[in-house]
């Protein structure tokens, strides 16, 4: 018998800023890692505000520089 893989019911990675007073904020998620570092770097270039990319399945953000 074989083992059927369904895909994730939601994407795994979101980009979430960083808002003072307000804590972090969700403004993207993503389906693998190199969209989110490109948006990444799109979103930190129209804002001020701290961007980190969040890993939703593992529960972690995901390391600057570090790719699984």
């Amino acid at each position: 018998m074989t083992e059927h893989k369904y895909p994730p019911l939601f994407a795994r990675y979101e980009l979430r800023v960083i808002i003072p007073d307000a804590g972090p904020t969700v403004c993207g998620i993503y389906d693998t890692l190199d969209e989110a570092i490109e948006a990444k770097a799109l979103k930190m270039r129209s804002q001020s505000y701290p961007v980190i990319i969040y890993d939703a399945e593992e529960d972690a953000p995901v390391l600057p520089g570090v790719k699984k």
